[in-house]
């Protein structure tokens, strides 16, 4: 490779990181609600707004344990074996997830945002 090509590639590596970087900045947005799923079927859709704690039942006796702390959802306690779920980081933005294979749980954050519509499209 000559010194002409490494420069390139850099630079569209820049260029691409810059982008994927103020995308993350400006156009994710907080989330205001936690979709739970247990097995694939939605089992509690809670806000944000306020602080709680939700045991979630998965079958079998098992449980997972979510904490809604200002604005923000925590896995804090599971009884799976692995506890990969606990030791995830906890979630605020739209889209982000929270997982526990063994239950089958799965904690997405959604944003209710209205939609407005322009002049035209009224």
């Amino acid at each position: 490779m000559k010194k002409a090509d490494v420069i390139l590639l850099v630079s569209i590596l820049l260029a691409a990181l810059l982008c994927f970087g103020g995308y993350a900045l400006f156009f994710r947005d907080d989330g205001n609600t936690v979709e739970i799923t247990v097995d694939g079927n939605i089992y509690k859709t809670l806000s944000l707004e306020t602080n709680t704690t939700i045991d979630i039942p998965s079958g079998k006796g098992q449980t997972n344990r979510l904490e809604i702390k200002n604005g923000k959802a925590n896995m804090i306690e599971a009884d799976c074996p692995d506890k990969l779920c606990v030791h995830q980081k906890q979630i605020e933005k739209n889209g982000e997830t929270l997982v526990c294979l063994p239950h089958k749980v799965i904690v997405t954050m959604r944003s209710q945002k209205e939609n407005t519509l322009d002049g035209i499209s009224q």
